[in-house]
């Protein structure tokens, strides 16, 4: 049985498809160097958890003056 992967790429994340488990990373800007964020049991979980992150990294945009409350560097 052979697994194919594929990769989805939006902002600063990157999403490793598979049949299986797809892996979540952040991805620097800078160095190009690639976080493991999670792994998830579907691509449609991992679609998810990235728009998730996303929206907390841009919360200031959503309430003005507030500032994001994770960070992943």
């Amino acid at each position: 049985m052979t697994e194919k992967n594929q990769t989805l790429r939006t902002g600063n994340y990157v999403i490793e498809l598979s049949d299986g488990p797809s892996v979540v990373y952040k991805v620097h800007s800078k160095s190009g160097h690639k976080d493991w964020v999670c792994t998830c049991p579907d691509p449609e979980a991992a679609m998810i958890v990235v728009e998730g992150l996303i929206l907390v990294e841009n919360k200031r945009f959503y309430y003005p003056g507030s500032k994001p409350t994770m960070t992943f560097d």
